[in-house]
C-alpha cells in the first residue's frame, strides 16, 4: 500500500510494525513527484489473513477525543491496540498508562 507520507503516519508505522501489525514499511521519493511517498508492507499469516482484523477512527476533526491517562479505555479486553497522540509522542494506551499520560485517542486496532 502507498500513501503520501508525514511524520505522524511513519510514528504510526513504527508502532504498528513493533506492535507486529504490519511488516514492513519504506519512505521515499520518485523523481517525478514533488512529495515523499510511504510504502507499507501488511502483514498477513499462513492462511491469507491480515493482522490488522479492524482499524476505527476515534478521534475525528469535527468531534476530538482526549482522554486522561486514569481513563484510557481498554480495547478488547486488552487483545486490541488504542493509538494515543500524547505530549512526549505517539504511543499505545498500555505505553500512555504505565507513563502517566493521556492525549488525543487516534485509532484502535486489532
Amino acid at each position: 500500500m502507498e500513501m503520501p507520507s508525514s511524520n505522524p503516519k511513519e510514528e504510526l508505522c513504527k508502532l504498528l510494525k513493533k506492535r507486529g501489525y504490519i511488516s514492513d514499511f519504506k519512505r521515499f521519493k520518485e523523481k517525478d513527484k514533488a512529495f515523499k511517498s510511504l510504502h507499507i508492507d501488511l502483514r498477513y499469516f499462513d492462511n491469507n489473513l491480515s493482522a490488522i482484523a479492524h482499524l476505527q477512527r476515534v478521534s475525528k476533526p469535527g468531534v476530538r477525543f482526549y482522554s486522561s491517562w486514569q481513563d484510557l479505555p481498554i480495547s478488547k479486553g486488552g487483545k486490541g491496540l488504542l493509538i494515543v497522540s500524547t505530549s512526549q509522542g505517539i504511543m499505545d494506551s498500555k505505553d500512555a498508562r504505565k507513563r502517566h499520560l493521556g492525549g488525543e485517542v487516534w485509532c484502535e486496532v486489532f
